[in-house]
């Protein structure tokens, strides 16, 4: 179970007003650079760390944020910051990800460091993933050298923890019933997928995401936690934060085994790792496999070049218990980074990357089967306008024709809008029959 206090999302008072932070790039968003970031203090104090292995010996105290600056001071900090050395064009820290081996490398591969001014509000920090963020200044911004970029760089990789294919053979294979129903729950801005068995139970679930930061209000009130009757195991499709952030919102979803793709990490993510591998829930997908399956259930390594983790991540396909056409749940993922997603037959689909602009007019055709449906999963009211009108219109074209669309904030839903999709056209929902106390995935819409 993760216990890390800056990632609980009851943590508020006592935060760690650090002096010095390292910080790597996570993603842009309108201008907006989030970095993930680690105390300077506290990392400086350990020995060498090796890994998300060796992280895992102190991750439970590690102060660990997330900085969140504009684009433009951001460019003027490091440009005047009087540390020229290692200065490099900003455009350069948006390189296209390239395959490094199994892993993708990208923007997260520059570290910085920065002193924090808490008499200053110009910048934003957040201790944590579902709290408002508090003012903070950023100055004295630098390129870290190589020597203690690299350090870090060892102590946030999942490297070496892959014990190839057998062991997640072995979680799989422990799926013994029949797959019914694919919920798609609502999580606000973020994603979390359940492939449930004829009572609406999930035996696995791929991603348990859900919204944070700044999007934290799009997560619902009701959604209390998730059901584990079943000692599910989860499949992550990329560390974004949205993607696995109720993996800390919930204890008993940490307890889970996770397999996880081996991506580039900064301290929040690999401090969440660190806690899956000491409890021993940590499996990381082996290097140069391709896709695994038992019975309905694949899971396919996507490749693809990009800005960001979501096209080198886990997608799962899921089969119909008779053989029936797939259900496709891409995560963030491009239909085109999805081995062989744009000549297969679907069911029904998940939109990637909760109906965001993916710049490619490369979808999976709609082939009207019976029970067909395309899923939109995002936070109503985010800062991103999830799900685009192009996204739309494009689904539109390829077959899969938009219905309906619920645009009301958590506060003014009626219900969770938490969607079930089968295999069978005009099939009733079963209704969630769980003795687990206070889990709240009953399905509510086809």
């Amino acid at each position: 179970m993760l216990d890390n206090i800056f990632l609980r999302p009851g943590y508020r008072d006592g935060f760690e007003r650090s002096k010095r932070v390292y910080m790597r790039l996570d993603h842009e968003e309108g201008g907006l650079l989030s970095f993930d970031a680690v105390s300077a203090d506290f990392f400086d104090e350990l020995p060498e760390v090796r890994g998300v292995a060796g992280w895992s010996q102190f991750s439970r105290k590690a102060p660990v944020f997330v900085v969140e600056i504009t684009r433009s001071r951001f460019r003027n900090l490091i440009r005047f910051s009087g540390h020229l050395g290692y200065y490099r064009p900003l455009d350069q820290l948006f390189p296209p990800f390239v395959q490094v081996g199994d892993r993708a490398q990208g923007p997260g591969t520059t570290w910085f460091e920065a002193s924090l001014d808490w008499s200053a509000g110009q910048d934003r920090i957040y201790y944590n993933l579902f709290q408002e963020a508090r003012p903070v200044g950023l100055h004295g911004v630098r390129y870290l050298d190589p020597g203690k970029a690299d350090s870090l760089d060892e102590a946030f990789t999942l490297d070496g923890l892959e014990k190839g294919e057998a062991p997640i053979d072995a979680e799989l294979a422990r799926i013994k019933g029949s797959i019914d129903w694919v919920s798609v729950y609502d999580v606000g801005q973020g994603n979390a997928n359940g492939l449930c068995d004829q009572n609406e139970m999930p035996l696995l679930y791929y991603d348990l995401g859900g919204g944070v930061q700044k999007h934290a209000f799009t997560f619902p009130k009701g959604l209390t936690d998730f059901c584990y009757a079943a000692d599910p195991i989860v499949v992550l499709s990329h560390w974004d934060w949205d993607h696995w952030s109720s993996g800390t919102r919930f204890p008993s979803a940490s307890a889970r085994k996770w397999i996880v793709p081996n991506q580039w990490l900064g301290a929040v993510h690999a401090t969440f790792a660190a806690g899956l591998h000491a409890a021993g829930n940590l499996l990381v997908w082996p290097a140069g496999t391709a896709s695994l399956s038992s019975r309905q259930i694949t899971i396919r390594k996507c490749t693809a070049r990009g800005k960001a983790r979501n096209h080198t991540g886990l997608a799962v396909e899921v089969s119909g218990p008779k053989g029936e056409a797939p259900i496709l749940l891409p995560g963030d993922a491009r239909y085109s980074a999805v081995p062989g997603a744009i000549q297969r037959t679907y069911t029904s689909i998940v939109a990637s990357h909760h109906g965001a602009d993916m710049k490619s007019n490369r979808v999976p055709r709609g082939w009207s089967l019976p029970g067909a449906r395309i899923v939109y999963s995002f936070g109503a009211g985010n800062s991103f306008g999830h799900p685009a009108n192009v996204t739309i219109t494009r689904f539109n074209a390829a077959g899969w024709p938009h219905s309906s669309m619920c645009r009301e904030t958590p506060a003014l839903r009626p219900c969770l809008g938490h969607v079930g999709l089968c295999w069978t056209a005009g099939a009733s929902l079963p209704g969630h029959s769980c003795v687990q106390t206070g889990c709240a995935v009953h399905l509510h819409q086809t």
